[in-house]
């Protein structure tokens, strides 16, 4: 038993030394390493950023484009309408104008009948 655990101890000390670490080297590596990360972190939000600006105004200018033609759309509905509106109006009116002419002249024959047959009535 006593062999086995000298034979630990000697392995376990073989191996402690011949790594041989240097802390202070250790600690810069870590720090250069932390330094990379952070420039590369840095590089990276950058970029993600920059994209996400390309992305904001491809979304916008697709956002433009489609108000653009609704608003042309919309724009083009309404003249239609007001089209639609004018030409009824158009109608109403010429009618109403068409039955107060039409009125007025069956008024007229009307009077001019009437004022015949007194002449008539008179004339007899």
């Amino acid at each position: 038993m006593k062999k086995l655990f000298t034979a630990i101890f000697i392995t376990i000390a073989y191996l402690g030394f011949a790594q041989n670490i240097d802390m202070d080297k250790l600690k810069k590596d870590i720090e250069k390493s932390t330094k990379e990360l952070e420039v590369s972190r840095k590089r990276m939000d950058s970029n993600l950023l920059a994209s996400a600006k390309r992305m904001d105004s491809v979304n916008m200018v697709k956002f433009n484009e489609q108000n653009a033609r609704n608003l042309s759309a919309f724009v083009n509905e309404r003249n239609e309408k007001i089209k639609k509106q004018n030409r009824t109006r158009i109608i109403y009116f010429t009618s109403m104008l068409s039955i107060f002419v039409i009125g007025f002249i069956l008024k007229k024959r009307r009077q001019k009948k009437a004022t015949n047959s007194v002449n008539e009535n008179t004339t007899q």
